[in-house]
C-alpha cells in the first residue's frame, strides 16, 4: 500500500500528459481534460510530499520516498507559478468598446454556441465594471493618414499571423470573426474584429475587438491578453 502511495505522483503526472493528448484525439472535452489535469497535479503535488514524510519513519521506502517527493516539490512549484499567473477578474467577456462592443454574427450560429445569449456582457452583469477597474488601459486601435482598404487587409493578416482561424467576413461592413484556440487543453475563443464605416467623421479608422470565451466563467485573463497582443502587434 505504502509503495503504491509512492508511485501515485508519477501516475499523476503521467494523466496530466494523457489529458492533452485525449483531448487532441476527440476522446474528451477541453473542459474534462482541463479538470483532470488540474486535480491530477494536485494529488500528484499531495502525495509527493506525504511520500517525503513517509520515507522519513521508513527506511526501506526512503530511496523512493525521496523520488517521489521532489517530484512533489516540482509539482507544488508548477503550482505556485500557475496561480500566480492565473490572475483576472471572473469575467470571460472583454472588449474595447463597453458602449457599442461588436456583436457576433458567424459565432452566434455556431453548434457549439445553441443556446448562449452572446450579447454582450455575456456572463457576469458586473463584466464592465470590472474591465474597467482590471483592464483600465484597453483600448481600440486607430489609423489615420491611410486608406480603409490598407487597414482591412493589415487587420485581416495580423489575424491569420495569430493563427487565428478566420470564420466570417464581411468586407463591406467592416467586420471579421475569427477562432482562437488554445494550444493544450484546445479551448475555442470566439473574436470579432469591427473596421469603422467608410469615411470615419474624424479622419481615421477605428478598430474594435471583442473576445469572449465559450466554457467558464472566468477566463483568467487571456482574452485581455489577446486583445492587448493583436492590437500591439497590428500598430
Amino acid at each position: 500500500m505504502m509503495r503504491l502511495l509512492m508511485f501515485t505522483p508519477f501516475l499523476m503526472v503521467a494523466t496530466m500528459v494523457l489529458a492533452p493528448m485525449l483531448i487532441r484525439l476527440g476522446a474528451i472535452s477541453p473542459l474534462g481534460g482541463f479538470g483532470a489535469t488540474m486535480g491530477a497535479w494536485i494529488v500528484g503535488a499531495g502525495a509527493g510530499l506525504l511520500c517525503g514524510l513517509i520515507g522519513v519513519f521508513k527506511p526501506d521506502t526512503r530511496p523512493l520516498s525521496w523520488v517521489a517527493l521532489g517530484l512533489g516539490v516540482v509539482l507544488v512549484g508548477g503550482l505556485v507559478m500557475a496561480s500566480s499567473r492565473a490572475s483576472g477578474p471572473p469575467i470571460h467577456d472583454v472588449t474595447t468598446d463597453l458602449v457599442n462592443p461588436p456583436t457576433f454574427t458567424a459565432a452566434a450560429a455556431h453548434p457549439d454556441n445553441a443556446g448562449r445569449d452572446m450579447t454582450y456582457p455575456h456572463g457576469d452583469p458586473r463584466t464592465p465594471d470590472l474591465q474597467r477597474e482590471h483592464y483600465p488601459d484597453l483600448g481600440n486601435a486607430v489609423f489615420c493618414d491611410t486608406t480603409r482598404e490598407e487597414v482591412w487587409r493589415s487587420v485581416l493578416d495580423t489575424a491569420n499571423d495569430y493563427n487565428w482561424s478566420v470564420t466570417w467576413t464581411n468586407a463591406e461592413a467592416g467586420l471579421i470573426e475569427a477562432e482562437a484556440t488554445t494550444a493544450i487543453f484546445r479551448f475555442v475563443d470566439d473574436i470579432v474584429i469591427r473596421l469603422d464605416q467608410h469615411n470615419p467623421p474624424d479622419g481615421c479608422y477605428h478598430i474594435d475587438i471583442r473576445s469572449t470565451s465559450r466554457v467558464g466563467r472566468s477566463d483568467f485573463g487571456a482574452n485581455a491578453r489577446r486583445i492587448s497582443d493583436f492590437l500591439a502587434g497590428d500598430d
